[in-house]
């Protein structure tokens, strides 16, 4: 499976696709996964001025919160359909912003988390959006390269919850 579907010569044959990210998604879930080495830089003028580690945004540890954190869950279930679901995992600097301000202020910034899980199998927490005074931060720029990608084929998830 994992051959098949990361083979980009498999798509070939296929013109109205180039790879598995052209197959046509049914959910897609993009962003930072929690790691020791996850940290968000923010940087004026070219320098750094505050290094937040992902930790310090999900409050571990902690005995109130730091940072304006939105907390969501999203579980696939089970059901009598098959589905795939695929996993690519990237190193280096996942996303870049660039606000243009007179002056910062980390009270400001809100951070949505996600926490998914996969047929109760496979969880992933990860930090989905990042927004500024109410506005959600558009990525300018991306540095990464791919760790890691699988496939699993599950027996089914068709039906998702949020909260």
């Amino acid at each position: 499976l994992n051959e098949i579907i990361f083979e980009n010569s498999f798509y070939t044959s296929i013109p109205k696709y180039k790879s598995w990210h052209s197959l046509g998604n049914k959910h897609k879930y993009i962003g930072l996964l929690t790691h020791h080495h996850s940290t968000i830089e923010i940087r004026a003028n070219g320098r750094q001025k505050r290094r937040i580690a992902f930790a310090d945004l999900i409050g571990e540890n902690l005995l109130f919160p730091l940072y304006q954190t939105t907390f969501s869950n999203v579980v696939f279930e089970n059901d009598i359909q098959r589905s795939i679901v695929i996993i690519e995992k990237e190193i280096g600097a996942f996303a870049s912003y660039e606000l243009k301000l007179d002056n910062f202020s980390l009270d400001k910034l809100h951070f949505e988390i996600k926490q998914i899980t996969i047929n109760n199998e496979m969880e992933f927490t990860m930090l989905s959006k990042v927004e500024y005074d109410g506005k959600k931060l558009t990525s300018k720029k991306s540095d990464t390269v791919v760790k890691e990608c699988f496939a699993l084929l599950c027996e089914g998830i068709t039906s998702m919850q949020t909260s």
